[in-house]
């Protein structure tokens, strides 16, 4: 999760976003990610200026079922990023006005377009362009607001009360000037075999 009190979000250059392809391996051409757009498909934002917590993250449109899902658990706000194909951006509003019935909280969905299933010369073909859509996601919440935003993958599904926790904790951080904080994540097959695996007790001593 990071602080973003006092930091200003400033526009990727093309030198930079060269270096972000070459050192992360995205498997889209330098051609392909400068030519990705971004729609900005529902914003809901809060009423209060207060500082909160925010979820981010980003899918395809396979993943929709998923972010309900998240939506559900998650009862803070969220910005989601969709990566679709030009030819998706009408599915992909659609699926903005599913997802925003699914939560009352604040809430950020932005389109990100790019022809990503096209692919490439790499083996394996195309790959889905996680930093492009990570940073999507990032800043729609950075540009927006002053916030905690916990970047998330699409299938992990916070614990019940995961919001108000990480709120009451963050407040507790002694040192405000403080960018990034790591949070415990746990894998399990199924959630009973979470529960079993880690108790209330394991993880509020963990959390504190």
């Amino acid at each position: 999760a990071r602080h973003m009190e006092g930091v200003q979000s400033t526009s990727t250059s093309r030198q930079q976003l060269r270096e972000l392809f070459e050192l992360q391996h995205e498997y889209l051409s330098v051609d392909e990610i400068f030519g990705a757009s971004e729609t900005l498909l529902h914003v809901h934002l809060p009423n209060t200026s207060g500082s909160t917590v925010w979820a981010a993250t980003h899918a395809s449109l396979d993943y929709v079922s998923q972010l309900g899902t998240l939506l559900e658990r998650w009862r803070g706000p969220i910005s989601i990023a969709l990566v679709v194909e030009p030819s998706e951006l009408q599915a992909a509003s659609r699926a903005a006005k599913e997802l925003a019935k699914k939560t009352i909280s604040p809430l950020i969905v932005t389109a990100v377009t790019a022809d990503w299933r096209k692919g490439c010369s790499e083996p394996g073909g195309a790959m889905y362009p996680a930093n492009l859509a990570r940073q999507s996601a990032f800043e729609a919440v950075a540009s927006s607001c002053n916030a905690w935003i916990w970047m998330l993958d699409a299938d992990l599904s916070p614990c019940a009360g995961a919001f108000e926790r990480l709120q009451a904790q963050l407040e507790r951080v002694a040192n405000k000037t403080a960018t990034v904080v790591v949070t415990p994540t746990f894998q399990a097959f199924a959630h009973a075999a979470f529960e079993q695996a880690v108790g209330e007790t394991d993880i509020t001593e963990i959390r504190d």
